[in-house]
Order: structure tokens, then sequence, then C-alpha cells
């Protein structure tokens, strides 16, 4: 039989024990991980080459020589104030500083997540905001502050802040951290911080010569209505004129026309006269003509029985009244003498008041 254990050896067994136990329960210990909400983890195994995204809250256990890299996947908040303001130049040569405010956060995507880490190995948030908010934030400051005379900047502080924000997001976009990991949240341009004593000198100034435009708006204003009423004047003084000229010459065209038309009648009446002699001429001519024919005498002996005829066709037509109205008496030619176609010759005689 073998010799028996003494009491070393069972003390050096135990002792064996204890140290597998304890190395057991370290490796346990080791191979837990466990990650809380908004926290997100690498697990990196280097022996099997292996990289595996977890997302909180959850428990799980990993090989003891894997590494496990945490991520908050949380909204992080990056306030660049006091001392970590963005420090600008403006245009004319002051310094202004600006406090920043960006909020973002990791997207929940195992691809961003390994990115990340990937990209920055350790102290994640620490180096996105350095190497990232940080740079862009100093370069869209800058850009746009240094566009501004320092007067321009105290009365558009709100417009300007507004530009800031948008330059600043804008950049942050087109970097690859957000392109691929980060979404970004809101970014607030807290304050310009112009010295109180400095914006007031300034406001007071701008006061001075907003005041000044508006005395010069009003001056201007005020010679515009003298202008505008003085040509008003001049209208109705020139519609007046117009107006009488008007007048006047449509009574000028009137007066033209009633002549033209009193000149007009007498010329028609003057033709009318003289067509209505030419008429008797000619008639009497005719006539003259016709008894010359019939009569067969000459045209003179014809003009001389013409007239006679009409002389005997006036007594015809004056004689009863003639009778009437005055003393006369009738004579005959002695002898009986007759005008050729046996028309006698009278005459009419006054009589003597005493016979």
């Amino acid at each position: 039989m073998p010799p028996a254990m003494g009491i070393p050896g069972a003390r050096a067994l135990k002792l064996a024990a204890v140290l597998v136990v304890a190395v057991l329960v370290a490796v346990a210990l080791t191979s837990q991980y466990e990650l809380d909400i908004g926290e997100a983890g690498v697990i990196v195994d280097k022996v099997l080459g292996r990289k595996e995204v977890v997302f909180g809250p959850t428990w799980g256990i990993k090989a003891p020589w894997a590494e496990l890299k945490l991520v908050p996947i949380y909204v992080q908040t990056v306030h660049l104030e006091g001392d970590s303001a963005i420090v600008a130049v403006t245009k004319d040569g002051a310094r202004v500083p600006v406090e920043i405010q960006v909020r973002y956060k990791v997207r929940k995507e195992p691809g961003a997540v390994l990115w990340l880490v990937e990209e920055y190995q350790y102290d994640i948030h620490n180096r996105i905001r350095r190497d990232v908010i940080e740079r862009a934030a100093s370069e869209a400051v800058r850009a746009v502050v240094g566009k501004y005379m320092l007067v321009d900047i105290v009365p558009r502080i709100q417009e300007i802040s507004e530009e800031i924000a948008v330059y600043l997001k804008n950049l942050l976009l087109e970097d690859p951290s957000v392109k691929n990991a980060i979404e970004v949240i809101d970014v607030v341009v807290k304050k310009i911080d112009i010295p109180p004593e400095l914006s007031q000198a300034i406001l007071r100034k701008l006061t001075a010569q907003q005041e000044a435009e508006a005395a010069k708006y009003e001056a201007q204003r005020e010679i515009i209505r003298a202008q505008m009423e003085a040509e008003k004047k001049v209208i109705a003084a020139n519609a007046t004129a117009q107006q009488q000229i008007i007048q006047a010459k449509a009574e000028a065209e009137k007066r033209i026309i009633e002549a033209n038309a009193t000149a007009t009648k007498l010329v028609l009446e003057a033709k009318g006269r003289a067509e209505a002699i030419a008429r008797q001429y000619t008639g009497e001519a005719m006539a003259i003509a016709e008894i010359a024919k019939t009569l067969n005498v000459t045209v003179d002996k014809a003009a001389e029985i013409y007239y006679y005829i009409k002389m005997v066709e006036l007594y015809r037509e004056v004689l009863p009244s003639a009778l009437q109205n005055a003393k006369i008496t009738v004579v005959t030619v002695p002898g009986n003498a007759t005008l050729p176609l046996g028309i006698p010759i009278i005459g009419i005689l006054p009589l003597d008041e005493k016979s």
C-alpha cells in the first residue's frame, strides 16, 4: 500500500484548488459585460479577428481575451462657452467672443458605432468635440463675423446668430463623422458677447443716425409734398388755360362756320340771281328770234316788237290800279296807228288839276 499523504501535501492540494477557483472566478468576472440604456459596445476579439456590436440595455458573456469598447449613444451636448467660446475678429478688427451649443447623438446603427470605434479608437466623444464640433464652429463663426463691422453686428445680433447656426450645421453635415455615424440635433448660438458699454455706445450712435435719417426723410417728404402741390397748381392753371383756349378756338370756329355759311348763302343767292338773269335774257333772246322768224323781220325790228309787247303787258298789269289812284287819261296815237300784229299805240297822260 502506498504511504499515507501527509499534512503538507493536503495543504498544497487545497491551495491549488483555491487558486483554480480564483482563476475561474476572475475569468468569469472578466467575461461578463453589462450595457445600460443609451450605451453601445463593440466586442473586439483579436484572436478570432471578429468585431460584434451590441446595444443596451443588455447583459452577456464574452471571451476573456476579447475587449469591450463602450460607446455612449445618448444625446451629447457640447458647450462652447466662457473660456471655450469661439473668438472671431470683425471686419474692422474688433474681437468678438461667440458662445455656441451643439447637441448630437450617435445613430443607433451597428455600422455607425463600428465606424466611430475604428475611426477614433478611444475617448470617442472628446475627440468628436475637438476634431469635429470645435473645428467646424471656429470656421463658421470666423467666416460669418468676419464679414461685418462691429457697428453692424449690434443691431443684428439675432440675424447674425441664425446665420452662424446655419453655416455651422451645414459644415457639420459635410463632415465624415456626421455622414457616417452622427445625427446633429440642433445648433444654437447662445450669445455674441459684446461688452455692454460698447454695445450701448453703438446703439446710441445708431439711434442718432436713425434720427438723422428720419429727419432727412421728413425733409425730403416735405419737399416732395411742396413740389406735388406746385405741380398740382400748375396742372390746374394749365387746364384752365387750355379750357379757355379750347373755348376761344371753338368760338372762332363757330364764327368761321357762320361766316362761311353766310358767304355760301350770298354766293348761292348771287348765283341764283345770275342764273335767273341769264335765263331771262336767254328767254328774251329766244322770243326775239322767234318773232323775227315768224314775222320775217330783222332781229332789231323783232326786238322792238318784243319790247312793245312787254310794255303792253306791263300796262295791262298796272293800268287798273293806276287809274284808281291817279287822275290820268288814256290817249291813242292819232290816226289809229298800230304796231305790228295790230296792237294799238296808247299813252297815259296826267290831267291838269285846273282842267
